[in-house]
């Protein structure tokens, strides 16, 4: 009989012991290489696509011809050279952001360089859904459904803005 129990208890310290080294088929890390098919697409065509606004101020001011969108408001064809000094410009309908994904969008803007300057000189608005929604910064960010589109207007307040010289906007879309 004692032999019967510590052939036993040998059987079962066995199992135990294979139990804990097999675990439980979890594991820490995986590294696997896949294959990704990217296209990338300039601004009127992708998947947040940037197109001018289809009015007199687009074609004065947004520049569309290449792969990326571009501002110019240094003048006009009309001998204008630039926005007034210590006053407030309103430009209607200079750009139209389309979401052509699948998935709904929150979109907002960010500004860098002389057209900011630490003071909000440039926003970005809509009024596509009931009333001027100002899209400066992520605090302020808009719905864009699917396949939907908003046109953007810009204000420029600017009671010091005294310097010329560029800067960067950027545009963000986070579904």
């Amino acid at each position: 009989m004692a032999n019967r129990r510590k052939f036993l208890a040998g059987i079962g310290a066995l199992a135990t012991g294979s139990a804990a080294a097999v675990g439980t088929g979890a594991f820490t890390s995986v590294t696997a290489d896949r294959s990704v098919n990217v296209e990338v697409a300039g601004d009127s065509s992708a998947l947040l696509a940037l197109q001018d606004g289809g009015g007199p101020n687009s074609n004065d001011y947004v520049d569309t011809s290449g792969n990326t969108v571009s501002f110019d408001f240094t003048g006009t064809d009309n001998s204008g050279s630039g926005l007034n000094t210590d006053a407030t410009t309103v430009i209607n309908d200079l750009l139209t952001v389309v979401n052509q994904g699948t998935q709904p969008v929150d979109f907002h803007l960010t500004f860098s360089g002389n057209i900011s300057n630490g003071t909000q000189y440039f926003t970005f608005s809509t009024d596509e859904q009931g009333g001027r929604t100002g899209l400066n910064g992520s605090g302020n960010s808009i719905s864009i459904p699917a396949g939907q589109s908003i046109t953007l207007d810009l204000e420029v307040n600017a009671p010091d803005f005294t310097t010329s010289g560029g800067g960067t906007i950027t545009f963000h879309a986070n579904a």
